[in-house]
């Protein structure tokens, strides 16, 4: 592990090293510059020449091209010069050590910064490497990790607000990747759950870590769309099925009990739900949906409290880096190693032989 971490410092230290002559590539260049004129000006097919070598330099060029071309992207959306230097290190920082796309990375902030608006200093470079990271983590890609997050923030906006934009998405990453594992989904399905979800549980004041212990114990045995429907239906009916039952299911400030208290005190109500009558009444509750959810949820308790449990011991992205460093395939890493080492080169050239 120490002989890694040191290669992978040694990787990272040379995309500083490559850019410090600078100043001598800068006089070389114009150096050369006045001469290939004089050249060109001699030869009579200097023009075809000059193409040969635009074209030659365009592709040398290609990946910081394309790398500015995304942070021109972000840049449009009103990003500081700053976060956006803070964006550009950090992309090539998590493309070496997860052999990833640095270019993807910074794409993805597009969407990032489109949802969580206010974003500052490193703020955007970490709330990226975090949905990058997850994206690494469960297997999927870093612009539909980045719309998640985006849509999560808008579920979660007070929470995270009130902890720190930063802070809250690096527990969303750990806690997702966490779930992936736990209940053997994905991230986009997880995703297709909230969505569908809305923003009810939310607003009843249910944390993030029940909801997606719910959710993912749905998505065992049902799409995460599915899984969405039922979870909205339930907060829909729950209120009117605690009056035709004559049950509360909120604490002495009128909070929301948590699932697992709901579906014990349902338990004792209804007792075997596999009774046709005891479904029935329960149906007839809570609707068709929502009774499913209690239904679905009641045959796997030992699921659902288990995963209550981890999640919300989530703290950070630890479990989400510790996922994704497993996946990591040192041929990829190395070509992402030569990649950044080019973009940056190439960063490093563009200003001067832009003129």
């Amino acid at each position: 592990m120490t002989d890694r971490s040191a290669r992978l410092a040694f990787i990272l230290s040379l995309t500083d090293k490559v850019t410090a002559p600078m100043g001598k590539v800068k006089t070389s260049f114009s150096d050369l510059a006045q001469q290939g004129q004089k050249n060109i000006t001699q030869m009579g097919l200097g023009l075809a020449g000059m193409v040969g070598a635009g074209v030659a330099i365009t592709q040398s060029l290609e990946p910081a091209l394309e790398m500015n071309r995304a942070l021109g992207e972000v840049r449009s959306l009103g990003v500081a010069e700053d976060a956006l230097n803070a964006l550009n290190r950090k992309s090539l920082e998590f493309s070496v050590a997860y052999g990833e796309n640095a270019r993807d990375f910074v794409a993805s902030a597009y969407s990032i910064d489109g949802a969580m608006k206010g974003l500052t200093g490193n703020q955007l470079a970490m709330v990226t490497n975090a949905s990058s990271v997850l994206a690494k983590a469960t297997k999927s890609d870093a612009d539909t990790m980045g719309q998640y997050v985006g849509t999560m923030y808008g579920l979660f906006k007070g929470q995270a607000d009130a902890m720190g934009k930063s802070e809250w998405v690096e527990t969303l990453a750990g806690q997702t990747a966490t779930a992936v594992q736990l209940f053997r989904t994905s991230g986009e399905q997880i995703g297709e759950a909230f969505k569908s979800a809305g923003g009810l549980a939310s607003t009843a004041g249910v944390s993030l870590a029940e909801q997606m212990a719910v959710l993912g114990t749905l998505g065992s045995t049902m799409d995460g769309g599915e899984a969405g429907g039922l979870y909205k239906s339930f907060f829909e009916n729950v209120s009117g099925a605690s009056e035709k039952l004559g049950m509360s299911f909120v604490d002495q400030q009128g909070k929301l009990l948590p699932m697992m208290d709901i579906l014990d005190k349902l338990k004792g109500k209804f007792g075997d739900l596999s009774i046709e009558a005891n479904g029935k009444q329960l149906r007839d509750a809570f609707g068709g949906e929502a009774a499913r959810l209690i239904t679905t949820l009641m045959g796997d308790t030992g699921r659902l409290k288990n995963g209550m449990e981890q999640l919300g011991n989530v703290r950070g992205l630890e479990n989400a880096e510790r996922m994704a460093k497993a996946m990591v395939d040192p041929w990829q890493q190395f070509g992402a190693a030569v990649q950044a080492l080019r973009i940056a080169f190439g960063q490093s050239l563009i200003p001067i032989l832009a003129p």
